[in-house]
């Protein structure tokens, strides 16, 4: 894939020697900037904020499998290590008109505890995971209801299938037009939109 391709080129660089990286969702786009750096020598470690069991076990996976040193905290616990985190990389599934990432659930509140810290965020996403039609309030964010029975009693655990979250919770997104500021992939995906306006119109999105 040629975006991709191009969004890995400008992410070369981004982690440093000795760098902490902080992972919390998993993103194939991710896997591959952190195959990228180890291949070209860089050293660094991998700090995993745990979340959902299945995708924190697909980070997991990934890191013994490159051999990549890490450890595993709950993402609440993070206070106790925020000195040692150098910067994170968070994973999009899209863009909206609402000018938010739509994301794993749990990426709005440690976003903006990272911002807090002054702990550079990193969001890869290509043109291509624009959502072009008028974002809706609930788009794209599923609530579910669990039942659960813990020593005789029963209730119900909400589950959230994403996070929505503003652009300015991310300090540089990784693009396949560069590496970007808010504002600037602000300009970007509004010239996408505005582009795609005919488009909406015919379809009534």
């Amino acid at each position: 894939d040629k975006s991709l391709r191009k969004s890995l080129e400008y992410a070369s660089g981004l982690i440093k020697n000795n760098d902490m990286v902080l992972l919390h969702d998993p993103s194939r786009t991710i896997f591959s900037i952190l195959q990228q750096e180890k291949e070209k020598g860089i050293s660094f470690s991998v700090l995993v904020a745990s979340q959902d069991q299945k995708k924190t076990a697909i980070i997991i996976h990934f890191l013994q499998e490159e051999n990549i040193p890490f450890q595993v905290i709950p993402e609440y616990l993070l206070e106790h290590l925020k000195d040692s985190i150098d910067c994170c990389f968070a994973g999009a599934v899209t863009a909206n008109s609402s000018q938010e990432i739509i994301g794993d659930a749990g990426t709005n509140a440690l976003l903006t505890e990272l911002q807090s810290w002054n702990i550079p965020v990193y969001l890869p996403i290509t043109t291509d995971k624009f959502s072009l039609w008028e974002a809706q309030e609930k788009h794209h964010t599923l609530k579910t209801k669990i039942k659960y029975t813990q020593e005789g009693k029963e209730y119900e655990k909400l589950i959230f299938s994403h996070d929505r979250y503003p652009f300015t919770l991310v300090t540089k997104f990784i693009t396949n037009k560069g590496i970007l500021s808010p504002n600037e992939f602000l300009n970007l995906y509004n010239k996408y939109y505005k582009d795609a306006t005919e488009w909406r119109n015919e379809n009534h999105v």
